[in-house]
């Protein structure tokens, strides 16, 4: 059927070429106004040309139409490159298979620009900056044509247009200015033609007014680095948001507070910027085969292709991979799997501190000057078979992770089944809550609000972990109203019992709890019974040796000059007369310098039972 309907060329002789107007009308009459098929017998015509060694039958062509039309004729040349059907003006430039040159001078002199085809073919505008892109297409005779979008600034200079050469553009510090004047000179003739187009970076909220959500901005292309095309590629609408309704709402009504957890902080993600919030952790924990990576990846559904590797990732990465992988998510949630890959605990704090700020580091560019500094402002979702945070973690890395323990049995009866459904239906969610969201910002702003003063009335937590359970709240609240309708939502009560409170938080009262739990373990040892000597217990007190204190504060994973001051200031310890915070002290024959703690603190043990048991 298709040789069929292929149209064959006359064999127009040389004279036809040269002397006649046959092969131009005959195309004329071929196309019929279809300029898809002009396109194409322009592209097959100017190869018999070739043949018959007569040149620029494009340019030709272009002429003999204006004449037609009584235009003026542009005593100029047509872009005749093989493989593509577009016959834009070149000027005096003389673009072909055999690269673009143009001669100049009594003498004739050729100047070379490119020694291969090249030419742009699409304007950007960066919906954020407004800072202008183009495409440029380009390549060698017979092999596909290669794209690439630069910064228009990039081809205004002869210095850094040479940096395209690293992606295969034939350009040296000898043709860089030549082709410079060629490119300015074919944007400035053919500015019209030149398909005009939004561009973007970073996914979630573009622009201003919160309006535009990337990537769902029609004739939006992402102009970011290559690396997360894939990321970005990811985030799309595919299958039936009907089979994916019916199999989250499953998993909603049967009560599992984590599966409902994961998708509000799914959609919080969006949220934040609206709400002025901060970034913040959402993480999952427990033993293997609970079902933490499959929550995972129904949060991702939302937005999505829900598979580890290409919207998800694993904690497996950089510091500065994170924050480009951050940055360019920008507002949608950013979900890494497996914590326990990472094998420092300090790792953990560092990764929280860094994701939850919100801005990248200040980074110079190899060429002078400074990067442009990244932001976002999402939510993380992460998984892991043990707490994101410890013990000695600083209460400012608790304070921005609500930690979910998931050691209740499995989520998902048939974690396959579920897999396979999501994998094949996904992204519909989250478009139509953003599409509702756009819309009801106000709105969304009041409800954050009620949540804080709900939450501040009925719980005591610190405000940064208010602040981001009324974010959840929220956007549970609008995600069951505008999405499931199922009447599910998640009361302050599920909520409550993952709030950090300020006893909690606070860093030098759990060294000195972690401090008393190891003397209370090793009372023996400040006894003649014991097997090493830690102090002395005498006059109702405990006399820890000095080394000793250090030491346990230390393996704790806490400082101890800042314990040691925190002790000072609660009235933990007592002091020497001369204001030492140290107390010299005779145990076993010897000196030594110990620190003295009160065992009388009734307020500390207040929830421990038998307080008349404790050796302190």
């Amino acid at each position: 059927m298709e040789n069929e309907n292929r149209i064959t060329i006359p064999d127009f002789s040389k004279d036809d070429f040269l002397i006649s107007s046959k092969p131009f009308q005959w195309i004329i009459d071929q196309a019929d106004g279809n300029e898809f098929i002009k396109g194409q017998l322009v592209a097959q015509m100017a190869e018999k040309a070739k043949k018959l060694k007569v040149s620029n039958f494009r340019t030709q062509f272009s002429n003999y139409v204006r004449a037609q039309k009584g235009q003026s004729i542009v005593y100029g040349n047509v872009m005749e490159f093989s493989g593509t059907a577009i016959m834009w003006d070149t000027g005096e430039w003389i673009a072909t298979d055999d690269g673009v040159y143009r001669f100049k001078g009594q003498f004739s002199e050729k100047v070379t620009a490119c020694p291969h085809p090249i030419f742009m073919i699409t304007r950007y505008s960066n919906v954020d900056t407004d800072v202008e892109s183009v495409q440029l297409v380009y390549g060698r005779p017979g092999r596909n044509y290669k794209t690439k979008i630069v910064p228009r600034s990039d081809l205004a200079s002869a210095n850094k247009i040479v940096k395209l050469a690293e992606y295969g553009v034939g350009v040296t510090s000898e043709n860089a200015k030549a082709l410079v004047q060629f490119l300015s000179d074919f944007e400035s003739i053919n500015y019209d033609k030149i398909i005009e187009k939004k561009s973007c970076d970073h996914m979630g909220w573009v622009g201003r007014g919160f309006k535009e959500f990337a990537p769902y901005i029609s004739d939006l292309e992402f102009e970011g680095q290559d690396s997360f095309r894939q990321l970005f590629n990811s985030v799309r609408e595919v299958g039936s948001y009907e089979k994916w309704l019916k199999t989250i709402r499953d998993y909603r009504k049967n009560g599992n507070i984590v599966v409902r957890m994961v998708m509000a902080a799914s959609f919080a993600s969006v949220l934040l910027k609206p709400l002025g919030a901060l970034p913040f952790f959402v993480h999952l924990w427990g033993d293997t085969e609970t079902g933490k990576s499959v929550a995972l990846l129904a949060a991702v559904s939302v937005w999505a292709e829900p598979v580890i590797g290409k919207y998800a990732y694993t904690f497996n990465s950089t510091d500065v991979g994170n924050e480009l992988y951050a940055a360019c998510l920008n507002s949608l949630p950013l979900c890494m799997d497996e914590l326990q890959i990472l094998n420092k605990r300090s790792d953990f704090d560092d990764i929280i501190y860094r994701l939850c700020e919100g801005t990248g580091r200040l980074r110079g560019k190899k060429d002078g000057g400074i990067q442009n500094i990244k932001t976002w402002r999402n939510c993380i979702i992460t998984t892991g078979e043990r707490p994101i945070t410890s013990m000695s973690s600083g209460g400012g890395a608790v304070n921005r992770v609500i930690e979910i323990e998931c050691n209740g049995g499995k989520f998902f009866k048939n974690p396959r089944e579920f897999c396979r459904t999501i994998q094949a239906n996904y992204g519909h969610a989250g478009k139509e809550f953003i599409d509702n969201l756009t819309g009801n910002i106000a709105e969304a702003r009041a409800l954050h609000e009620k949540y804080i003063k709900l939450l501040e009335d009925n719980t005591e937590a610190t405000d940064k972990q208010i602040a981001s359970a009324a974010a959840l709240l929220t956007a549970d609240e609008l995600s069951e109203r505008w999405i499931f309708n199922d009447g599910v939502r998640i009361s302050i009560d599920d909520i409550k019992p993952y709030l950090q409170t300020k006893d909690m938080l606070n860093v030098n009262r759990r060294a000195y709890d972690y401090l008393r739990e190891e003397i209370i373990a090793n009372h023996s040892n400040f006894t003649s019974n014991g097997n090493e000597c830690w102090g002395i217990e005498q006059d109702g007190n405990i006399y820890i040796l000095k080394n000793r204190f250090n030491s346990i504060i230390t393996d704790g994973g806490f400082n101890p000059q800042s314990t040691l001051s925190w002790m000072i200031r609660n009235h933990k310890i007592a002091r020497h007369e001369n204001g030492r915070r140290d107390i010299s002290k005779r145990i076993n024959g010897a000196k030594a310098h110990c620190i003295c703690i009160y065992v009388d603190d009734i307020d500390d043990y207040e929830n421990i039972e038998n307080d008349e048991d404790l050796p302190f």
